[in-house]
């Protein structure tokens, strides 16, 4: 267990932790989408309208009084996928919930594809059973205390078997050359077993946002930190939003405050403290709009301007500590039991 918290931890800043729509697709006929560079593009007018534009309701007040000095007024791409047990009406639920918060502050979203298939129902995933015959296959010893080594190496063992649905999506839907944001939206983050494996404590993981300048950001402050090595990620991959959709239809009557949250991460923005802000970690904003300040506007104008480009942050150790505490306690229970035959 406590090896497993530990590498959760050292992600912990890019998580929400929290303790839709029902109009049917209109039909593609198969056909192929054109192309599109602005959501005015005659080819996507129809999925912008769809995905982002046919929202219900208006914007929930802010929880503090507006910062900003003027809007953005500017577009930002957003490639869409599903997961398996996830409609295109479930992924149109959050993708103008998005557009409900962002369209206050000027920003207008679009795509140029229905969603595509993500390959996956959960982006972590792994039971204990998971985590020992992973451990046991990789030659880490039962019968004793590891070495620093060893500690690493089983650190490494179990962030394989828990992120290995993450990675993969990462490593096949990444390009340097790829603009915009992924948005992947699946049936939770996590199943109920790895869930309590990672937050023993209570609590539900709402969603993850990935980026490469928040990666940048916890090497640069903790070499130690380096969830490149531990995500196994190339330096250049697509900021990406992880969203669990039945966790957000529990947790909320309207997933805004959560959804966008996610992707102020997946932007590279980091977490504040003070209650009412949008990138306030854990907080149940449920009557109020969370807001963003205006430092975090200029940025997101910075962001428009260069399209690729992502805010700087924090660093996201948190998650990588929860994994190492799981891993840990892996290893303290792993030696006081000899090596079992298999």
């Amino acid at each position: 267990m406590e090896r497993v918290q530990r590498v959760w931890w050292g992600l912990w800043a890019v998580a929400a932790v929290w303790g839709c729509g029902d109009d049917a697709l209109p039909n593609y006929d198969g056909a192929p989408v054109a192309e599109c560079r602005s959501a005015d593009d005659a080819e996507c007018a129809s999925l912008a309208e769809y995905y982002f534009a046919r929202y219900e309701g208006e914007a929930l007040p802010e929880c503090r009084p507006a910062l900003a000095s003027e809007p953005i007024d500017g577009q930002l791409y957003l490639r869409l996928f599903r997961g398996e047990q996830i409609g295109y009406k479930d992924v149109a639920s959050q993708t103008r919930a998005l557009q409900r918060y962002f369209e206050r502050y000027g920003v207008t979203f679009f795509t140029d594809s229905v969603p595509a298939e993500g390959g996956m129902d959960y982006a972590i995933t792994g039971d204990l059973d998971d985590l020992e015959r992973a451990l046991d296959e990789a030659g880490i010893p039962r019968g004793r205390a590891l070495t620093r080594e060893e500690q690493e190496r089983a650190d490494e063992v179990v962030a394989n078997v828990l992120f290995a649905n993450l990675k993969r999506f990462l490593k096949e839907n990444s390009s340097r050359r790829q603009r915009g944001i992924n948005v992947v939206v699946i049936t939770a983050i996590a199943d109920r077993a790895t869930n309590e494996l990672l937050l023993p404590g209570g609590g539900v993981i709402a969603g993850l946002g990935l980026s490469p300048a928040l990666l940048d950001t916890i090497r640069a402050d903790d070499a130690q930190a380096d969830l490149y090595t531990l995500l196994d990620l190339d330096r250049d991959f697509t900021p990406t939003l992880f969203v669990g959709h039945d966790t957000l239809k529990l947790y909320d009557r309207r997933p805004d405050n959560i959804i966008a949250h996610e992707l102020g991460h997946a932007l590279g923005l980091p977490h504040t403290t003070a209650p009412g802000y949008l990138m306030t970690q854990g907080q149940d904003l449920i009557d109020c709009s969370g807001t963003l300040t205006d430092e975090e506007l200029d940025r997101t104008v910075g962001i428009e301007r260069r399209r690729s480009a992502v805010w700087a942050s924090e660093p996201l150790t948190q998650l990588r500590a929860r994994v190492r505490r799981l891993s840990a306690h892996l290893g303290e229970r792993r030696a006081s039991e000899p090596l079992r035959a298999r």
